[in-house]
């Protein structure tokens, strides 16, 4: 496994290396997703939305219809981005 270092600025930020960035396709407005595991942290280079479908299939979580989701965010139990300002 090859390995590279990054600096975390002061906002949270990291340049990825060019080495990666080339390596993986990665480029400005690419979007990125991040793991933790324990005490780990991976980055996958997020690709055809169609491969995590079935991701949450045998999880926990609750899901929800549209309407239920509305119903929730207009009852202020959700922050929407869109209303921010």
């Amino acid at each position: 496994m090859k390995s590279e270092i990054a600096t975390v600025t002061s906002k949270g930020q990291v340049t990825l290396p060019i080495n990666v960035r080339k390596s993986f396709g990665i480029k400005k407005n690419s979007k990125l997703i991040f793991y933790v595991e324990g005490d780990s942290l991976y980055i996958e280079k997020y690709g055809n939305p169609l491969k995590y479908a079935g991701f949450l299939k045998d999880s926990k979580i609750k899901h929800i219809t549209n309407k239920e989701l509305k119903n929730i965010r207009a009852a202020g139990k959700i922050f929407d981005n869109k209303n921010a300002n």
